[in-house]
């Protein structure tokens, strides 16, 4: 064979090669950093990789450790404001969080005394519904049957009261992280409805029922007189201890203004209804007084209707104060700008937004406020303001439970004041 066969034929021989079907092996492109090792003996490329990672015995060395970028400035430097504000215990913020934690139990006598309201209006229902009951089987009255309902119905309450004053007591949790302050209100709503359904209504139908049969002949009627008048005495002891926690909560305020702007259901809802029985036994004695003068059964009867009717009046009333509270108050238009003024004295702060709030229970408010700081201050500056800010709300509002201050733009906080002040005005019209 010449030498121009050889020539010929080995261009051939390379085209053949370039359509040879390649094995998977072959066909895979191994690919690192960048850089194809497809072509590169695995030797070669351990090798490669080794020196790329200047390795020994294949392990990658440790990589140095990221520098670390405090939130509020690195405590090793001199900048003294913001190391004092990052390491403080002193804070009001700390000391509440301190002081949930790590609540002091009360003494057995503290419990009783601070529940006090609550357990004479319970014994006064059991002692006084079932004196009602028996007088009620004795002199066949329908007005004393309709007090001992009512003296039951205002037992029954009244526990539910206490099994709602409990709970609202528990820590806050992973699913509750406001805690369960709004319990309370929850059971108070419960005890509303329970008293026009079962208090009211069952009541005014048994009435209705008697007028329209023309009534019962009353049996003893000195048997009713003493069951009343002993029921008034108890009741009015249960009055007594419900109007004086009362007062010395409503400070300066008339009681109904003290109704409608308390965040404590309790107090007011047991001193509703004590009134009402007092005012229930005072219908029932004079409903029997005619009754027996007039010999008109009807009178009775009409005394029956007119202690249900008492009594969904008092429902109505619990059911719009404890509905209000239940989907959730905050501060009043006073309260507000209270806020306001306190946050603006501030010498840190430019002006006041956003004031948010809510109770979360009648000790537990949370409050968010949208701030405009000086931008001349510093990280620390601003935190320490926060600190003061903290302090003198709570100082002002001691149920503030948590307070939440963000800092907003001054174009922001402009048109949030306007907010703010529309809100206001239709709060004054309403």
């Amino acid at each position: 064979m010449s030498d121009s066969d050889n020539a010929d034929t080995s261009p051939k021989q390379s085209d053949s090669s370039e359509h040879h079907i390649q094995s998977p092996a072959q066909q895979d492109s191994v690919h690192y950093q960048g850089q194809d090792f497809s072509r590169v003996p695995v030797e070669e490329q351990y090798e490669q990789r080794a020196v790329e990672h200047e390795t020994v015995g294949g392990q990658k060395p440790e990589e140095p450790e990221p520098e670390i970028e405090w939130l509020h400035g690195d405590p090793d430097e001199t900048d003294d404001t913001v190391d004092e504000n990052v390491t403080d215990n002193s804070s009001i913020a700390f000391k509440q969080r301190l002081k949930a934690l790590n609540p002091q139990p009360l003494s057995p006598k503290e419990k009783i005394r601070r529940n006090l309201t609550v357990l004479a209006a319970i014994f006064a229902g059991v002692c006084v519904a079932g004196i009602k009951f028996a007088a009620a089987a004795v002199t066949r009255s329908s007005a004393m049957a309709s007090e001992g309902v009512h003296s039951l119905v205002d037992a029954a309450n009244d526990s539910l009261m206490l099994v709602g004053q409990r709970g609202s007591k528990r820590k806050p949790d992973i699913e509750h992280p406001f805690g369960y302050g709004r319990t309370i209100y929850f059971y108070t709503f419960i005890v509303s409805v329970i008293i026009f359904v079962f208090g009211g209504g069952y009541t005014i139908y048994k009435g209705v029922q008697a007028l329209i049969h023309g009534g019962n002949e009353i049996g003893d009627p000195l048997v009713a007189y003493i069951v009343l008048a002993l029921g008034a005495v108890i009741e009015s002891i249960s009055l007594a201890i419900a109007f004086r926690d009362v007062n010395r909560r409503r400070g300066d305020l008339a009681i109904w203004e003290y109704i409608r702007s308390s965040k404590s259901p309790v107090s007011f809802t047991v001193l509703l209804e004590d009134f009402a029985a007092v005012m229930g036994m005072i219908f029932a004695f004079v409903g029997i007084a005619l009754s027996v003068a007039l010999k008109n059964p009807a009178f009775d009867a009409i005394a029956s209707i007119l202690i249900g009717a008492l009594m969904a009046a008092v429902a109505v009333v619990l059911v719009r104060e404890s509905a209000s509270l239940l989907i959730g108050e905050g501060l009043s238009s006073e309260e507000i700008m209270a806020v306001v003024f306190i946050v603006e004295e501030d010498p840190a702060v430019i002006k006041c937004g956003r004031v948010l709030s809510m109770y979360m229970g009648p000790n537990d408010l949370v409050l968010n406020l949208d701030v405009t700081f000086d931008d001349e201050l510093d990280e620390g500056d601003i935190l320490q303001a926060i600190d003061r800010l903290e302090a003198e709300l709570i100082d002002d509002f001691p149920q503030c439970s948590a307070i939440f201050i963000e800092a907003e733009s001054l174009n922001q906080v402009y048109r949030q004041r306007y907010d703010r002040h529309l809100a206001l005005k239709g709060a004054e019209e309403d």
